[in-house]
């Protein structure tokens, strides 16, 4: 094996770890779909419904002039 084909497969397997490095990462701090649940019932978890301005309507993307 010559010395540039040396090179430019370390220089591939370098950012093939690289990329399963970054993959692994961004994985891990993200959940999958179908884990994440019901969006209201999340939403009122995190922030609670202690008063109206924090609670959750079913529609609230309504216009009121609708």
């Amino acid at each position: 094996m010559n010395r540039g084909k040396k090179i430019f497969l370390l220089i591939a397997v370098l950012f093939l770890v690289a990329v399963g490095v970054v993959s692994y990462d961004i994985s891990s701090r993200t959940s999958a779909p179908w884990e994440k649940g019901n969006l209201k019932s999340r939403i009122s978890e995190e922030y609670g419904s202690e008063n109206e301005e924090n609670e959750v309507t079913s529609d609230s993307t309504k216009l009121s002039n609708e």
